[in-house]
């Protein structure tokens, strides 16, 4: 009887830790969007500085359109416009054999905003969309953990800054990265897509 009650509560304890490891590596494998800013920069500085989006993995698909919403402060930042990243896209290669394969197109996707708009809101809404459906699409082949993980980059400027107030904020508030079929099989990454989920890291800068 001892030895039974000592091999269910091994047992349970191994459907524990297999769980746990399960939830990890689901939770580590999910796309992240990070805000990178630098890590700090002096309060009487007047040149441009770089705010990176950094993906952190990107699932075997084809996006051919995607938008991001970031907030920040208006009254601290002026937001200068948006740069291009490091993430490539990819075309679809002429079949061959009936299989087709993604191959890089050699482009770095360039992403649409409204300047003025987004100073007067302190909201920036830029967007992605490849007209072709498929030629400069965000694919798998075009992403890499290190040299090819930024989709953007935002350039800002500071404005003067209260000596008690010198954090300042970047909110990513909608995300989606669009596949081919729009989402009509729910593979589209979202941040508000519970079944493939996109999940966003905001940052702060320090103003010395």
């Amino acid at each position: 009887m001892k030895d039974r009650k000592q091999s269910i509560c091994i047992l349970l304890i191994i459907i524990f830790i297999a769980w746990a490891v399960w939830i990890f590596v689901k939770t580590e494998s999910n796309p992240r969007l990070s805000v990178v800013p630098p890590k700090s920069i002096v309060a009487s500085c007047n040149e441009e500085f770089t705010v990176d989006l950094v993906m952190s993995n990107l699932p075997n698909d084809k996006y051919p359109a995607a938008s991001i919403t970031v907030e920040f402060d208006n009254s601290k930042l002026e937001f200068i416009g948006v740069k291009p990243g490091t993430m490539m896209a990819c075309r679809s290669s002429p079949p061959s054999n009936e299989l087709q394969s993604d191959t890089l197109s050699g482009s770095v996707p360039l992403w649409n905003c409204d300047v003025d708009v987004s100073n007067q809101s302190g909201e920036i809404k830029t967007m992605y969309l490849d007209m072709t459906g498929e030629n400069t699409a965000y694919c798998k082949a075009g992403f890499d953990k290190k040299t090819k993980n930024i989709v953007l980059r935002l350039n800002f400027k500071l404005k003067d800054i209260p000596l008690q107030d010198r954090k300042v904020y970047f909110l990513l508030t909608d995300v989606v990265f669009s596949t081919l079929s729009g989402d009509a099989n729910t593979a589209s990454l979202s941040t508000s897509n519970p079944i493939n989920p996109l999940s966003v890291k905001n940052a702060a800068l320090w103003v010395k």
